[in-house]
Formats: C-alpha cells, structure tokens, sequence
C-alpha cells in the first residue's frame, strides 16, 4: 500500500505523543442497560434462563454505548493478511451521535488510510483501503460501539454481570455478548459460510475498550487496536468529516 502524503496534520502529532489522559469506566453502565434487577448472578449451579426476546434490552445496550461527547483517541495498530504485515499509530475523532475519523500512519508517521464513519456510512480514502478496514459495523465494534443490525432480535439473555443478544435472518447470524464494562465479544456468520469476530478487553474511558481485535477468519485476515489514550475535547471541526480535510 502506497502512503498518502499531504494529509498529515494535528492527528500525526497527537498520535506520536500527545498527552492523554485514561479514564475509568463509568460506574453506571449495568444500570445503562438495565442490568440493575439482577444485581445478583445466579449459583453456579443454577441452569441457565432460557433465551427470551427483550428488545428494550438491545435498545438500552445500544444507548449505553454510543459516544456521549467529543474525544480523540490515540491507539496503536497492527494489520496481518496472508500476504503481509502492515503496523504504526494512529487518531481516532469520536463525536456523538455516531460519527468517527479514524487516521491510521506507518512507523514513520506516514498516512496510511482515512476513514469517516457516520452512521452506517463508511468512507474510505484511498479507495483501495477496503482491503484493510473491516465494514462499518465491524469498525463501530472494535471501538466498544453496539450498533444494531438488519436483521431481527431472535434472543435476548442475562448472564450474570451482562447480556448477550442474538439477531438472525435466514443463515446471517449475529451474536453480541456486552458485561459491566460494555461490549466485549461480536460474531457474525454468513450464509456463505463467512465468519469474522471482534473480540475487546480492558477498558480505557466508559465503554471504549483498551484493546480490540477484528478477524475476518476466511479471508485470514486481522486488525489490531490498542488504545494508548483518551482526550476529551470540545468538538471539531465540520470538515475533518470530509475525506481530504485535515
């Protein structure tokens, strides 16, 4: 993949050291999505409840872990394919309701690949960095984001400190599991046999996790990001929305 150069910016410097300040995350996430009426988990001998659907349970979960307020994110990436290894820093721009900009950069600061979210909308330049990014819903994963799929609520489950949900529509399946501290497994099968996962663990501010791992098991491929630090900031600018702008 060839670098972009003239896109860097503030991000370049912000993800090469910029101070960031981790934060915990927030203690009222379980009452978030309604977890609070199970303030206990069940005896470890007790079987567990059957799959209901609660869709005030995916509503709520889904509220829970939007972004609240504007954030910069700095993280460090890794990207394996069968073919190559691609890795370096990196800025996340985080503003509520649903929109990011993710700026990823070699080892030597060089740009790599920018990427607008809005919604479900993902924009990508260049354009041949599909390759890299993992879809949309995939990419709002890895950064503790539940975003609800097409597909109907099939099932709705507690299981003791979290929930899972279950969506399905003929052989598409997901599957999200979320615990205190916010969405932490997603898999998603196709009826073509497809299979890709996001797995996150620790937690760096809230619901955004320190670490989240992408993996596209059929096409052998995986995205890394650990979060290196979080800012809170007072907004940005309408542009950085626009692919091009710095």
């Amino acid at each position: 993949m060839l670098p972009m150069p003239g896109i860097q910016d503030s991000a370049v410097a912000a993800a090469r050291g910029r101070s960031y300040y981790p934060r915990r995350p927030a203690a009222g996430f379980l009452l978030a999505i309604g977890l609070a009426a199970c303030a206990s988990a069940p005896p470890a001998t007790r079987a567990a409840a059957p799959a209901t659907v609660d869709s005030t349970l995916a509503d709520s979960s889904q509220r829970a872990t939007a972004p609240r307020r504007p954030q910069q994110v700095g993280f460090e990436w890794s990207m394996t394919d069968r073919d190559a290894r691609f890795s370096g820093k990196g800025v996340v721009r985080l503003a509520p309701p649903y929109r990011a900009r993710l700026d990823l950069f070699g080892p030597r600061g060089e740009a790599y690949v920018i990427a607008v979210l809005d919604g479900e909308e993902l924009r990508l330049a260049p354009a041949g960095a599909t390759e890299l990014l993992p879809p949309a819903a995939f990419l709002w994963a890895s950064l503790g984001v539940f975003r609800r799929p097409m597909q109907p609520l099939t099932a709705t489950r507690r299981t003791g400190s979290g929930v899972e949900l279950a969506f399905a529509d003929g052989a598409e399946r997901w599957r999200f599991q979320l615990a205190a501290e916010g969405l932490r497994q997603v898999e998603w099968q196709g009826p073509d046999g497809g299979r890709r996962t996001v797995e996150l663990t620790g937690h760096a501010d809230q619901t955004l996790p320190q670490r989240g791992a992408y993996r596209d098991w059929v096409a052998f491929r995986e995205l890394n990001l650990t979060v290196t630090g979080v800012e809170d900031v007072d907004g940005f600018s309408e542009d950085i929305w626009v692919l091009g702008a710095r």
